[in-house]
């Protein structure tokens, strides 16, 4: 028993050794890696001064697009409020002024509260660290580059003052939207200089940059609002602010400047491409900039420029109304152009499309399953359905009217009656096939684009170029390739889509054709016909929202194509303030349309639309029609003012003739298949 104590001993005075040891052994090796790491490493400071954007974007012809990020201004310590050091310190770096580039004490707590947490919950980079990491290294998360970050940010604080320090890492910064360093940041955000921006602005800044697609006041002013709360708590814990100016800033609310900034429209386009590039590759805009990747887009540099002149000329806005405008190639789905007034993704701004839905959540679901056609009679008269009874525009009600008619004069009574009867549900169902999306919420009142969110500029784009694609869904996409600073292809657009996606069907050939049609004649003879000057068939549809108890109104929509393009125009008012709301006189089809119009004459004469082989075009009864509600074939002896002549989706065409008149002796019926659709009719288009 005793020898068993005696090596039991032995093992206690062993064990603290051999982990002395361990540890010393862990060290030395500890240090001779991040001596062989960080070996070549030296500070370059002429670089910290440079623009830091890397990445370059480029037009189909491989012309270098702007954007702000490639010649970001460079701001001095003494133009930045002190509001916005504080800030920044506080929530970034709290221990700045004390540590020489890297806090062992953060970094001590921060393994100890991870540690708890289970999982990897707080980082510990400085301010200086991330300065380093923007300017000298790449985003990837590896132990050399981490020891690389390290020994570069010792090196800057032997080399500079921290107030220095801090006005560089304000300049480099990313503030989301292709927005870099803080002039750049306040003007867009606030309409301010750095120097002039209040606590509670600050603290939306310092709460945007860790995450801004999720944090920015442009994008998410809900989250934004949120994340200023903790950062003025955290300021206020700190010290950096009294309780008075907490008081005063936490009732603050974030609002968009009403003013337009000039240089945003031009760089829409670019910031777009880096958006969408950066969801390709899966990382963040701040390390798409950074890593010198060459982006070729699919704009058309003159399309673009055309557009581009337009509004700055100021004969196509509307006051202080806010705008968009887009065109898409149907074959490829490539966005050829695009300018906007406004900061922020258009994949995530959604507004309320008003009657340009009507073609995909209504007439589209209706007509494929052959429950109405274009000459369906239908009663234009004010509906109730379950208390809801929306007007028509300006109440005007045209009583027993066909689908053709009740298109063209965008028919709210029509459209919902419509809805109802085929069914909710299902229309939402064909709609998302075409590019939509729904909330449960949503119901009738679709119909007159009345939904919970509303809809994306790209959605409804997309949807439109899905009827000029006879009926094939396509995502309009920015970025046609991504290579790296090597020239390495990492994405191709061709190659993504014959990888991982099949044509889509959204609806049929027929019923898209059909629409065509009928959108042809809303632009010869509707809301659209300011485009109806042009010398070639183009489809189209308005739409106007306006606000409850006011004539004002806060969306004008204009959304048309050809067999080559698709157009989509908006005004309206994202900032929702009154004085930037649209005037009465600014619907659908008026500025939108003109501003369409105006991009169609910059464009190439387009190529005829194609219709299928299962259309056809039938002389019917119109006093059948009438008498009946019943569309019967006209036989040889209708009287020509009761002929009309319809195209329809053969699989659902009248096959009876009509027996009103009385065929004389000797008469003959003409066969059914007679009537298939003529080649080179008079309707202008041709058989494909």
């Amino acid at each position: 028993m005793k020898a068993k104590g005696k090596r039991t001993k032995k093992i206690i005075l062993i064990l603290p050794v051999s982990l002395l040891f361990a540890v010393v052994l862990a060290c030395v090796l500890g240090a001779v890696y991040y001596s062989a790491v960080t070996n070549e490493v030296s500070l370059d400071i002429s670089a910290l001064k440079a623009p830091h954007a890397k990445s370059v974007i480029y037009s189909a012809d491989g012309e270098a697009l702007p954007y702000r990020a490639l010649n970001s201004e460079f701001t001095n310590y003494s133009e930045i409020s002190e509001n916005v050091i504080n800030a920044f310190v506080a929530l970034e770096d709290k221990r700045f002024y004390k540590h020489g580039g890297v806090d062992y004490i953060r970094i001590c707590g921060a393994v100890v509260s991870n540690i708890k947490s289970g999982y990897t919950r707080e980082g510990a980079s400085t301010i200086t660290q991330q300065l380093v990491k923007n300017v000298y290294l790449s985003q990837e998360k590896t132990y050399e580059r981490k020891l690389k970050e390290h020994k570069l940010a010792k090196l800057v604080e032997k080399n500079l003052t921290k107030n220095e320090i801090i006005t560089l890492y304000l300049n480099v910064i990313y503030f989301g939207g292709g927005i870099y360093g803080i002039t750049d940041a306040s003007q867009k955000i606030f309409d301010k200089k750095p120097i002039d921006l209040s606590v509670a602005e600050s603290a939306i800044l310092a709460g945007t940059v860790k995450n801004p697609s999720r944090y920015s006041p442009i994008v998410n002013p809900e989250n934004s609002g949120e994340r200023m709360n903790t950062v003025l708590k955290i300021m206020l814990k700190n010290k950096a602010i009294s309780e008075k100016e907490y008081g005063e800033a936490i009732k603050y609310v974030y609002s968009k400047p009403s003013k337009i900034n000039e240089a945003t429209a031009k760089e829409t386009y670019a910031l777009s491409a880096l958006e969408e590039a950066s969801q390709i590759l899966k990382i963040s805009e701040k390390t798409a900039v950074a890593l010198g990747l060459n982006i070729y887009t699919f704009q058309d540099k003159k399309l673009q420029k055309h557009m581009n002149l337009a509004y700055e000329s100021g004969k196509f806005t509307a006051g202080s109304a806010e705008y968009l405008s887009m065109v898409t190639d149907n074959k490829s789905g490539g966005v050829l152009a695009l300018s906007a007034s406004f900061s922020g993704s258009i994949k995530n701004i959604r507004r309320s499309p008003a009657s340009a839905i009507k073609p995909q959540a209504v007439y589209a679901p209706a007509l494929d399953l052959g429950y109405v056609s274009p000459a369906t009679k239908v009663l234009d008269e004010r509906v109730n359905i379950g208390g809801y009874s929306p007007k028509n525009y300006g109440g005007v009600y045209r009583g027993v009217t066909d689908i053709r008619g009740a298109i063209i004069n965008s028919s709210n009574a029509v459209a919902v009656r419509l809805l109802d009867e085929v069914g909710v549900d299902y229309c939402k169902y064909i709609a998302e096939k075409m590019g939509l999306s729904f909330q449960d919420g949503d119901g009738l009142s679709l119909a007159l684009g009345g939904m919970s969110k509303g809809v994306t500029f790209k959605e409804i784009t997309e949807s439109y170029m899905c009827i000029a694609n006879l009926g094939i869904y396509k995502e309009a996409r920015f970025v046609e390739k991504i290579t790296d600073s090597n020239g390495k292809v990492l994405y191709k657009h061709s190659d993504y889509l014959e990888k991982h996606l099949v044509a889509k069907s959204a609806v049929s050939q027929e019923t898209a054709y059909l629409l065509t049609d009928m959108l042809t004649d809303t632009v010869k003879k509707g809301t659209a016909k300011k485009l109806n000057s042009l010398p070639y068939p183009i489809a189209g549809k308005t739409g106007t929202s306006g606000y409850d108890n006011s004539e004002q109104n806060s969306d004008a929509w204009c959304l048309s194509y050809t067999a080559d393009s698709t157009v989509c125009v908006w005004f309206g008012n994202l900032s929702g303030k009154k004085d930037t709301r649209l005037e009465k006189s600014v619907t659908g089809g008026a500025h939108p349309a003109s501003m369409s119009k105006y991009l169609y004459e910059g464009m190439k004469t387009p190529k005829p639309f194609k219709i299928p082989y299962g259309i056809i075009e039938l002389e019917i009864d119109s006093y059948a029609s009438d008498a009946e509600n019943k569309l019967l074939l006209a036989n040889r002896h209708t009287p020509q003012h009761f002929r009309k002549y319809e195209i329809f989706n053969a699989k659902f065409a009248p096959k009876e003739y009509s027996e009103h008149f009385e065929p004389q002796p000797f008469d003959y019926e003409i066969p059914f298949d007679f009537f298939y659709f003529k080649r080179g009719s008079n309707r202008g288009f041709s058989l494909g």
